[in-house]
């Protein structure tokens, strides 16, 4: 199985796939997000799934357990 999941760069449209794929395996993940924004909006200029609400869906639907999130690098509210 899948103990683990780097993803380096690219659009944040591929990231809740990837965390719900392995999160169905393993459960609830714990996480480490470097970026500038916190990305945990619950939409983002009204797209529901947008760049800027990818960790709020995330938590939302059990995927990351965010007592187990660091995020690292943020600089904005």
């Amino acid at each position: 199985g899948i103990a683990h999941l780097v993803a380096l760069g690219g659009e944040h449209g591929i990231t809740l796939p990837l965390l719900r794929a392995v999160a169905r395996r393993a459960g609830p993940l714990a996480l480490v997000h470097v970026d500038a924004h916190v990305d945990t909006w619950p939409d983002n200029f009204g797209q529901l799934y947008g760049h800027g609400s990818v960790f709020y869906h995330a938590i939302e639907e059990g995927l990351i357990d965010p007592r187990t999130m660091i995020q690292i690098g943020i600089r904005s509210p």
